[in-house]
């Protein structure tokens, strides 16, 4: 695919989706001899609006410099490092995805290359999603890379969770025997003992490999059944009370 334009523009994020829109984006300014632009958009922690209630310099350059070693982090999972005969450029850009690389491929003869999620459609239209923005707003042409086998494998298959995916990791120091006064304390928890440095070792969880939720009692049922009981009875009336005012409002 030929375009001759000046510019191939790869959104990287550092997942495999965005691995695969990168070596896209090598191997086409690799063909036509353009400039390929690698952009890494990148947001404060909990958003613009979460930073703005505390904002924080120090985190600020923080979260900056974990973007900048994404993205060249991204250059050496895919490549072992910048490729040499490419010419590249790096731009590390704080907002969102979408909007930043809508915004940067201002030009028609661009190329902008993103990686799509190539899941379910129902689900997909139902939470944001950058290469749906940038199909809908772009300016120039827009090259959509699908999800690499191994990550649509994987989705394909159904996990089901056993209590071994809950474990927790053991001890390996040698646990005391049990005893017939304490079996449950012995096998639950190891000895305290002094390390060489002086400081008390502590106990090494030997518990349930994962949770067990204790029954509901018959009054939390009680309960629970009559909040449901009220929201529905609640939203009933908010309907009914609709109805009245429109047929109100039309006569």
């Amino acid at each position: 695919m030929a375009v001759g334009g000046r510019r191939v523009i790869a959104g990287v994020s550092g997942s495999l989706r965005s691995l695969g829109a990168l070596r896209a984006g090598v191997e086409e300014a690799r063909l036509t001899g353009a400039l390929l632009v690698a952009v890494l958009a990148w947001e404060p922690a909990g958003g613009e609006l979460a930073y703005r209630r505390a904002p924080c310099p120090v985190l600020l350059k923080l979260w900056e410099a974990a973007a900048v070693e994404r993205l060249t982090g991204a250059f050496d999972a895919a490549f072992g490092g910048l490729p040499r005969d490419v010419n590249v450029r790096l731009l590390v850009v704080r907002g969102k995805a979408g909007p930043v690389l809508v915004d940067f491929a201002d030009q028609p003869d661009d190329l902008l290359i993103v990686g799509c999620d190539g899941g379910n459609w129902l689900r997909n239209s139902f939470r944001n999603s950058v290469t749906r923005f940038c199909v809908a707003h772009a300016r120039c042409p827009v090259l959509t890379v699908p999800p690499p086998q191994l990550i649509v494998e994987m989705r394909s298959r159904p996990h089901r969770w056993r209590p071994e995916d809950f474990a927790a990791p053991l001890d390996t120091r040698t646990a005391p025997a049990p005893t017939a006064e304490a079996p449950r304390r012995a096998a639950t928890a190891t000895s305290e003992r002094p390390s060489a440095d002086g400081m008390t070792d502590l106990p090494a969880y030997r518990g349930a490999p994962y949770y067990q939720p204790a029954p509901m009692s018959r009054m939390d049922r009680t309960i629970r059944r009559l909040r449901l009981a009220l929201i529905l009875v609640g939203a009933m009336m908010l309907v009914t009370l609709t109805g009245v005012l429109l047929s109100q409002s039309l006569q």
